[in-house]
């Protein structure tokens, strides 16, 4: 049998929560069946400091299989994997991030090629709540969008599924705090503007800590508050990568129909998305182009380039997310 650390799993393992696979210590002896439970914090990081393994192939055994599963069965299996997303986000700073990220990763991906339309819904559908974990679905979202926007530019599969961890983890460094300030009717303190501030360059800080040397991801996370004006942050760059342009698009859609709390410096829910690119700036990069502003604050593009003067316009999903699902299945994707 071939092994991998528990550590590099730990996103799959929850305390109170039933073990997926069963936990071997450091010389390959059995020490919890699958189906028991951890019972508290201070045993799951013993078993982490240990060494503790489990088997890959029981592992891989278990591994959804997203493109032969029911309809019907979509909506569940994409409550489980942003669970499973959002657990690994959470433990960034721990050992195994960057292969535990990977395969957090990859039935999402799977998912959202098997129903974009589906994808869409995950996207615009809001609970209408404001918690802490905003920041979380926040990251999905962003991910989810910039997926799609880059599928729509013909980019290829592995620039796609660069844009998607990319907007994943833009905002590593501060998930938490994105929580935090939904929530908050108060304009930012200074020390949380200095972190907003530092953010870019402290989320490439963690992923270069995880391990990951994409230079073009490492890039447009750090670049993905810079502008085409030069007014962006944290260096005032004036040619942002086209990847970190199409982030911080993603970032500022998905943020825009997000629940948040009216603050007292204008940020908050603001319903429909307002990201606005009906034209191309001289020196900006095509990956706006296609973002428009809808009334349903539907992402779509048009083949000609203007929503209003003809053309075929169509939304990000190959079909029309109207009457695909009935109300018991939309509910349950909720």
């Amino acid at each position: 049998m071939k092994f991998s650390p528990l550590a590099s799993l730990q996103h799959r393992v929850n305390v109170g929560v039933p073990l997926p696979f069963n936990v071997h210590t450091a010389d390959k002896t059995l020490v919890l069946a699958r189906g028991q439970i951890v019972t508290d914090f201070a045993q799951l990081a013993a078993l982490f400091d240990r060494g503790a393994l489990v088997d890959k192939a029981e592992v891989r055994a278990q591994a959804v299989d997203v493109m032969s599963a029911k309809p019907e069965e979509l909506p569940r299996l994409w409550a489980e994997c942003f669970n499973q997303v959002s657990q690994t986000l959470k433990a960034s700073t721990e050992p195994g991030f960057a292969s535990a990220l990977n395969e957090a990763c990859t039935p999402v991906l799977r998912l959202i090629a098997r129903d974009p339309d589906l994808a869409v819904f995950q996207v615009l559908r809001q609970s209408g709540s404001v918690d802490l974990n905003y920041g979380l679905t926040h990251s999905l979202h962003a991910g989810v969008t910039s997926f799609l926007v880059a599928q729509r530019l013909g980019w290829s599969p592995s620039e796609i599924k660069r844009a998607f961890q990319a907007a994943l983890t833009m905002n590593l460094a501060m998930v938490e705090l994105q929580g935090v300030l939904a929530a908050q009717t108060t304009p930012p303190t200074p020390v949380q503007r200095s972190a907003i501030q530092d953010h870019p360059e402290a989320s490439v800080g963690l992923l270069e800590a995880a391990g990951i040397t994409d230079s073009d991801w490492l890039s447009a996370v750090a670049q993905h508050h810079e502008t085409a004006d030069g007014k962006g942050y944290p260096k005032g760059l004036s040619w942002p990568t086209e990847l970190a342009s199409l982030l911080r698009r993603a970032d500022v859609y998905t943020s825009k129909l997000s629940a948040r709390r009216p603050r007292g410096d204008g940020c908050g829910s603001g319903g429909a998305c307002h990201v606005h690119a009906r034209t191309r700036a001289p020196d900006e990069h095509g990956a706006g182009q296609r973002i428009w502003r809808l009334p349903a604050g539907l992402l779509c593009e048009t083949q000609i380039g203007r929503i209003r003067g003809g053309g075929e316009t169509r939304c990000l999903g190959d079909g029309s997310l109207r009457g695909r699902f009935d109300q018991r299945q939309w509910r349950a994707a909720a």
